[in-house]
């Protein structure tokens, strides 16, 4: 039925049908401190093991079901376009926890950076090229790895946010409008990675023929400003208390790094002012996916951290431990 409704968004085919109906059934939120009456019971696992193997899960799943969602169509310069955010959005009974706006947030401020590096550079042909060379390399790493690549991690986050926000608004069209809203910035924000990737890969093969790396470099840096635009009209669309809280948590972990070797240790973990759901979410929580695998792409101020090095993981409270076991699959 959605895909009958928006032939305009995605292809209506049996691989994407199938995807969807994956999304509604196995994509969950994750809820920390939620209504318990909307908790389906399961017990945790309690060790660093078995929260890995769901973590594995979690992102094979936000991968292989949002993957066929996002996967670039031929598009006019208007389809890519975010539509501007409506004046009116649709009343929300519940919203998934902030927590799993932390990696797109993340995401967006690596999309300004490398917008940044690319337009600083414009204005000296050798530098320019370097950095398109660069930039180029990077999207290429974020493309890798097909369905698994740490691009569709991250949209797919925002496609399981946006599947699975309730709504209590009445007016069905307004609620439809918002949904779709969110779901395609994910899909424009894809299709404008994929002209950047493939605008650096034609610039790099062309430089020895006819250098011009100055254009090249401002084609790049317009095509991740169209990704930086979708993604933001996805958060302008989310409560601006859970996206500053998410950029609040990812402040307060870069401070964590109190010898500025660009590692977490878990000493400094423990010793941060790190509150206790933000703890929680950067080990048990989606969040906590970003820090394996070298999925997070390079820029200014990035810090690292390995969730499977703590030799003791924070305790889980009785009170989330249904809600945590849920968000993680």
């Amino acid at each position: 039925h959605f895909l009958s409704q928006h032939r305009s968004t995605m292809a209506p085919t049996r691989k994407a049908c199938l995807a969807l109906a994956a999304v509604v059934v196995v994509v969950e939120p994750l809820q920390l401190g939620g209504d318990p009456r909307l908790e389906r019971r399961r017990p945790p696992t309690d060790h660093v093991g078995g929260v890995m193997g769901r973590r594995t899960a979690a992102f094979f799943v936000a991968n292989v079901v949002a993957g066929p969602l996002l996967l670039p169509r031929a598009t006019s310069a208007a389809e890519t376009t975010t539509p501007p955010l409506l004046s009116e959005l649709p009343s929300v009974a519940s919203a998934p926890s902030w927590t799993l706006l932390v990696p797109l947030v993340e995401f967006e401020a690596v999309l300004r950076s490398w917008t940044a590096e690319l337009r600083s550079a414009s204005s000296e042909a050798g530098a320019s090229a370097d950095a398109v060379r660069t930039i180029g390399a990077r999207l290429d790493a974020l493309d890798a790895g097909f369905p698994l690549s740490p691009k569709f991690f991250y949209l797919g986050v925002g496609t399981k946010y946006a599947q699975s926000i309730k709504y209590d608004d009445l007016d069905g069209a307004l609620v439809a409008r918002d949904r779709d809203a969110r779901l395609r910035a994910m899909v424009d924000a894809n299709v404008a990675l994929d002209r950047a990737r493939k605008r650096a890969a034609t610039a790099v093969k062309a430089a020895s023929r006819a250098p011009d790396a100055g254009a090249a470099s401002s084609e790049v840096a317009a095509s991740l400003g169209d990704a930086v635009v979708a993604v933001r009209g996805f958060l302008d669309r989310c409560p601006r208390s859970d996206v500053d809280a998410a950029a609040g948590a990812l402040r307060t972990f870069r401070e964590a790094d109190a010898d500025f070797d660009g590692v977490v240790t878990e000493a400094e973990f423990y010793a941060s002012d790190l509150t206790e759901e933000q703890r929680l979410a950067a080990v048990w929580g989606v969040w906590g996916t970003t820090f394996l695998d070298n999925t997070r792409p390079p820029y200014d101020g990035i810090v690292r951290f390995d969730p499977l090095k703590l030799s003791v993981a924070p305790p889980v409270p009785p009170t989330m431990r249904a809600a945590i076991a849920m968000g993680e699959f």
